[in-house]
């Protein structure tokens, strides 16, 4: 009968074997075998190097001795550590205090934090915030991130606040399109001095640039395309004399007459010629 109890005894330290077997080992303890190995808490596993339980690449460390699941994008964060959200390009936003993409980055269809493109880079209808210059956007036809219509490219290579009409402009800077629409750097009539002033083909009208009047056009002095003038008697476009209106040019233009010799003087010539010859 004595055998009973040890049988007994033996039986209990077995289960305690296995028990303590099945919690496993705690973090930063010392552990055996592969991926989870032994380590008691499947958010860590058995580091190859250290052999002790470390948290997993999909984990961070809450404390000194617990590992929890990284944080997807846009979930709840805190400050800190640093390495909480899942994707190795987001942070915690420090006043939504959810996990976002870095400012470098965006989030692309697939859902993850893709670096931002250069100009002229190639990029998609959606999703926004793709271009990495903020004052740039993919371009609909295009399909490649350019300056937004208010902006151009500067010869830093950003996108800069194109020059208002009749502000100063910079003649140095090779970006024709850096003025305002319908104007151009031009030379104010002050030495070294440029300002975004209409292009010839507009005129200046209440601080805007209209596009200039064609021949036969209500008009006012000033308007009209070049090589023509308003009319005084009758307020319209006239053409001015030598030059006849264009309507293959949109807007009509006023272009010059080609004169040619009328026959009778085309007669002259060689009879100016054979004189020449008999009298030698």
């Amino acid at each position: 009968m004595d055998l009973f109890p040890r049988f007994v005894g033996i039986l209990m330290l077995f289960v305690l074997y296995i028990a303590v077997g099945v919690k496993g080992v705690t973090f930063d303890a010392a552990c055996n075998g592969t991926g989870v190995g032994n380590c008691s808490d499947s958010n860590t596993i058995c580091d190859a190097k250290s052999h002790k339980c470390a948290c997993s690449t999909t984990s961070y460390k809450t404390n000194a001795t617990t590992c929890v699941k990284k944080i997807a994008l846009n979930g709840s964060c805190s400050n800190t550590p640093t390495d909480q959200c899942a994707d190795s390009n987001a942070v915690c936003d420090a006043t939504k205090h959810t996990c976002g993409c870095k400012s470098t980055h965006f989030v692309n269809t697939t859902g993850a934090c893709q670096l931002q493109i250069a100009l002229a880079g190639a990029c998609t209808a959606s999703p926004a915030g793709q271009c990495a210059d903020p004052q740039a956007e993919c371009n609909a036809t295009k399909h490649t991130c350019g300056c937004k219509s208010t902006h151009f490219v500067n010869k830093t290579g950003a996108c800069h606040q194109k020059v208002a009409f009749n502000a100063t402009c910079v003649v140095a800077e090779p970006a024709k399109d850096q003025c305002v629409a319908n104007t151009e750097c031009k030379n104010a009539g002050v030495t070294g001095t440029y300002q975004c002033l209409c292009k010839a083909t507009h005129y200046e009208s209440a601080g805007s640039c209209e596009p200039r009047k064609s021949p036969k056009v209500n008009c006012a002095s000033g308007e009209c395309v070049s090589h023509a003038s308003c009319d005084s008697g009758t307020n319209k476009c006239v053409c001015d004399a030598g030059y006849d209106p264009s309507p293959t040019i949109s807007p009509t233009m006023c272009n010059g007459v080609v004169k040619v010799f009328t026959l009778s003087y085309m007669y002259v010539v060689p009879i100016l010629v054979s004189l020449n010859f008999l009298l030698r």
